[in-house]
């Protein structure tokens, strides 16, 4: 009887916990970077309070883009004192327990989210705020990912007065580390300041943001063509920490008439993103 119990458990269980039929959940990180922490969860502060959650990605600046960490559903979506917008997404595990992610200091002139929305790994779901509108702070993240489902009830600050509390949410950075999806995202090219078809003169100039909601930016090279055949590189960039970008390019060589602007965007596992323009050289 213990033989066939043993071997009952052998066809149930695989290596690592995980049983047969149920699927391995995964999470990205929020940010086009993920080595920018500045405040840790559980970290002590002035006055006896301790950070719940964490502070990030202040190098990148205001109206970054911040990516749901995996498929769930917007449980909130509104402005709270001294947080600005914050988001909060609940997700199914798959061990059908439910958890919810926090994403604070937002811009809440710039959501994207509504209660109720379901919303994929990967997506933006908002925008950093600026020191104006995100609650009086420099332009960052605070996230955070409760280990208790969504009930309505507003439990979510960034910092409180009992320690204990902390354990109620998970270390975010080992959480997803722990998890992390396999990069299949393709990094996003955002041309500005450029609209289809506009007319330019000798002188071309717009800023450019490539980000990447897995790996990161490896590279990003633009190119210009006439003829959409033959290209010619005008800048390139070793982009790694997702940055905005400058582009300023004398193109008085190049025949008045159709103008082709090309971005090609690769990430560090492969995977690319490209994105054309047609302009009209004046």
């Amino acid at each position: 009887m213990i033989r066939y119990f043993f071997l009952a458990l052998m066809l149930v269980l695989i290596p690592g916990g995980a049983v047969f039929g149920m699927e391995r959940e995964t999470y990205v990180w929020p940010l086009p970077i993920s080595d920018n922490v500045t405040t840790k969860h559980g970290q002590a502060l002035p006055g006896g309070l301790y950070h719940i959650g964490i502070d990030a990605g202040s190098v990148l600046g205001a109206n970054a883009p911040v990516f749901a960490i995996a498929n769930g559903t917007v449980a909130e979506a509104q402005e709270r004192t001294s947080f600005g917008l914050v988001v909060l997404i609940q997700h199914e595990r798959a061990d059908g327990t439910e958890i919810v992610s926090e994403y604070g200091h937002l811009n809440p002139n710039k959501n994207v989210v509504v209660p109720g929305q379901k919303v994929k790994q990967g997506e933006v779901i908002g925008f950093l705020g600026n020191s104006k509108n995100n609650g009086g702070w420099i332009p960052h993240l605070h996230f955070g990912i409760s280990k208790q489902p969504y009930n309505g009830t507003w439990k979510y600050a960034g910092h409180v007065a009992k320690k204990n509390i902390k354990y109620q949410w998970y270390k975010p950075q080992k959480f997803i580390q722990k998890n992390l999806a396999r990069d299949v995202l393709a990094p996003d090219v955002d041309i500005r300041k450029l609209l289809p078809d506009q007319i330019v003169d000798d002188e071309l100039k717009f800023p450019l943001r490539v980000f990447d909601a897995g790996e990161g930016v490896q590279q990003t090279v633009v190119s210009l063509s006439h003829d959409q055949r033959n290209w010619q590189t005008i800048a390139t960039s070793a982009a790694v920490v997702n940055l905005p970008l400058s582009v300023s390019q004398n193109i008085s060589a190049y025949p008045v008439g159709d103008l082709y602007l090309q971005v090609m965007a690769v990430d560090f596992v492969g995977n690319r993103a490209v994105e054309t323009l047609h302009l009209q050289k004046e």
